[in-house]
């Protein structure tokens, strides 16, 4: 399971990472489907992180 958390980590951070270098490029027109990517990024992040925590306490 640690390995799996692993791995999600690193998938957020590519994601992150990806999406400001996306952000900071943009043209304006672009930026709403842009920052929507970023918001849906940062949900999956504390679905993947409640799963973690729900298994740590378990």
């Amino acid at each position: 399971m640690i390995r799996a958390d692993d791995d999600r980590i690193d998938i957020l951070i590519e994601r992150q990472i990806d999406l400001l270098a996306a952000i900071a490029a943009a043209d304006e027109d672009q930026l709403p489907a842009l920052y929507a990517m970023r918001r849906r990024n940062d949900w999956q992040s504390e679905q993947w992180l409640d799963e973690a925590e729900a298994v740590t306490r378990a």
